[in-house]
């Protein structure tokens, strides 16, 4: 942006010029540092779906196992629930 000073006049031209290349130097470095940013947000989303990837055959792997524990599992309270539901013998006889 330009500012006419008071007086009307406009700053010399050599001085316009390096006004104006400054003006370019800054907006590059901006979008250096703008492409430098999304270059390093790439890599880190290429690493988390790395990482990911490297996860999925272990999560399969635990995911296979677990029906087994959780099959065992199921089968204790069934027996349980089996044990409650039919009375002692001590408990029958005091019921008659």
């Amino acid at each position: 942006m330009l500012v006419v000073p008071e007086g009307g006049e406009l700053p010399p031209e050599e001085e316009l010029q390096a006004i104006e290349e400054a003006e370019a130097a800054e907006a590059a470095a901006a979008e250096a540092a703008l492409e430098e940013e999304r270059a390093a947000a790439e890599a880190a989303i290429e690493e988390e779906i790395a990482e990911e990837a490297v996860e999925e055959p272990e999560a399969e792997v635990a995911a296979a196992a677990e029906p087994v524990a959780e099959s065992e599992s199921e089968t204790e309270p069934e027996a349980e629930v089996a044990a409650e539901s039919e009375p002692a013998p001590e408990e029958s006889q005091e019921a008659n």
